[in-house]
């Protein structure tokens, strides 16, 4: 959950810093912005991220531009909550994949919150300008049909919330993906970049994912994995149908973490620079994602 600054001399001290993340061209991005929300009646801040934030209709969004990409530069426009006990990881798990089978917008579960977000590539202003209302009207939308779909989850899970027959969530998603980082290696498993590090297109070999189970019932899970550049997923010959590869989980705890197989070649730069999206999926159900940049 973002933090805000209460005290003006930090906010001030906030923004600089964010503010120098940005290039000429996103700084140019984000100060059109700010106008046009202002043109369009809203009172648009900078939060102490670096990021635009403003109300609408009493709800708040953020507009956030990614440093990395700068040829097209890349924003989310989004909303982000907290879980509670409803709305938790598990049942929104579950839910989200309804909404993410067709939906232009996305939910997006994090470690501590989770986002209901629209992404844009785009080279100035203009597109956002002419999006923004499609986009937020999709947000609310997307929100309306996630409280729909969770409201079923719990229907049907039967404990706290009723429903009856069976904990939907203990027999499609046993298990919960509670963190999740990247690693390049070679064909030996010898790191070649850290976990959570920076990685290099240059030094590229297999990226390898490492993924934290947060669970609730024990035993051996077959999971599939995706590996995407760009939007475009990754097969081999040995690939099944649908996906990069699959793997089994043996989960003998609450909480476990494992390292899955690295994908790639044992050649030095076998991966160019972009962006890329790993995704587990058991049972027919993304239960996590890690989004992240070779440069």
């Amino acid at each position: 959950m973002k933090k805000f600054l209460l005290v003006l001399f930090m906010t001030v001290f906030g923004m600089s810093m964010a503010y120098a993340d940005l290039n000429p061209a996103q700084k140019a991005l984000q100060n059109e912005i700010m106008a046009f929300l202002r043109e369009e009646g809203y009172a648009p801040d900078i939060d102490s991220d670096g990021d635009i934030y403003f109300k609408k209709e009493g709800a708040k969004y953020y507009v956030i531009i990614n440093e990395r990409d700068t040829s097209p530069m890349y924003l989310t426009l989004s909303r982000i909550f907290s879980y509670d006990e409803k709305y938790s990881k598990e049942n929104l798990t579950l839910a989200q994949n309804e909404i993410n089978l067709y939906k232009g917008i996305k939910v997006l579960l994090m470690n501590s919150s989770y986002r209901i977000q629209a992404e844009l590539y785009l080279t100035n202003s203009d597109t956002f300008k002419y999006a923004f209302y499609k986009l937020t009207s999709q947000i609310s939308d997307a929100i309306d049909e996630l409280i729909d779909e969770v409201n079923k989850v719990v229907n049907n899970g039967g404990g706290s919330y009723g429903g009856g027959g069976g904990n939907v969530v203990s027999n499609k998603i046993p298990f919960v993906i509670d963190g999740f980082s990247v690693a390049n290696v070679d064909y030996d498993d010898n790191i070649i970049t850290d976990f959570g590090y920076t990685i290099y297109s240059s030094s590229t070999k297999y990226l390898k994912p490492k993924i934290t189970v947060k669970s609730t019932v024990t035993g051996s899970y077959k999971v599939y994995v995706r590996l995407y550049k760009d939007n475009s997923m990754s097969t081999g010959s040995s690939s099944p149908a649908g996906y990069t590869y699959d793997t089994t989980l043996d989960i003998d705890s609450s909480t476990k973490t494992f390292k899955l197989s690295g994908w790639g070649g044992n050649t030095s730069g076998h991966w160019s620079s972009g962006s890329y999206r790993f995704e587990i999926w058991y049972n027919d159900y993304c239960i996590g994602q890690k989004s992240f940049t070779v440069y």
